[in-house]
């Protein structure tokens, strides 16, 4: 889901820009800085904010803190993660779902 959400954000992304642009050169400052924020807003949610070097680890992480967001609940985070972990990654999603 998150995938599809940044392909799409991607696509329309060069007409964002075109949109910018325009703003600026006609000289509609303000307008483009109320534009320019409702973007910024638009694309917080396709930020990652895990990144423990297994990619299994922070899209998992990553899902359940968007959702806490997205339901009101603040999250905060201290992860320390070895890349050289010994334990399986479905093993890892068992630990951390059940954690």
């Amino acid at each position: 889901m998150r995938n599809e959400k940044y392909r799409r954000f991607q696509h329309d992304i060069d007409n964002h820009l075109l949109v910018l642009s325009g703003l600026i050169h006609e000289k509609k400052y303000e307008e483009a800085e109320i534009y320019f924020e409702n973007l910024h807003k638009a694309s917080d949610h396709l930020l990652i904010g895990v990144e423990t070097g297994n990619p299994v680890i922070d899209i998992f992480l990553n899902e359940k803190m968007n959702y806490a967001k997205s339901n009101g609940i603040g999250v905060r985070y201290d992860i320390q993660f070895s890349v050289d972990c010994p334990v399986e990654d479905m093993d890892l999603c068992v630990i951390l779902a059940n954690g």
